[in-house]
């Protein structure tokens, strides 16, 4: 799903799911900082939420040759660390929301300006992560 120049494309939750879908929302401003700020904010539909807590503070990002590099404050990885959200979730909500613009093909986290190694089985933040078996979503 694409956004047109009025709209953002963020991914949601579908509530008592697993599943993430595209959902556009209307945005005078298409930006990647600004459609991460709305994916962690989302509170608007009845049946989706955002996995993405609202306590996420994007210190930064930049885009460089197709890679979004995001820097995060540590608060996302205390949460990842606590096991109090679904880490998996979080990770794909911000990684599609971002590659939903057309400059971005790859994300990387970085924490309080430096780049982490694994949190876990599943979330490796040492790499870029784009569109892979483990976070290829199924098309709405």
């Amino acid at each position: 799903m694409l956004a047109d120049n009025n709209s953002l494309v963020l991914y949601l939750r579908l509530r008592d799911s697993a599943l993430l879908v595209p959902w556009a929302i209307p945005s005078a401003r298409r930006e990647p900082a600004v459609a991460l700020h709305e994916l962690a904010r989302f509170r608007g539909h009845a049946r989706l939420v955002s996995p993405v807590p609202a306590s996420l503070s994007v210190q930064s990002i930049r885009v460089e040759t197709g890679l979004a590099i995001v820097n995060l404050d540590k608060t996302l990885v205390s949460l990842f660390l606590q096991g109090s959200i679904n880490q998996q979730l979080v990770l794909d909500a911000l990684v599609y929301t971002l590659l939903e613009f057309p400059g971005i093909k790859e994300v990387l986290f970085l924490v309080d300006g430096r780049v982490l190694g694994p949190l876990g089985s599943n979330v490796d933040l040492s790499r870029p992560i784009g569109r892979t078996a483990i976070n290829r979503l199924p098309a709405p």
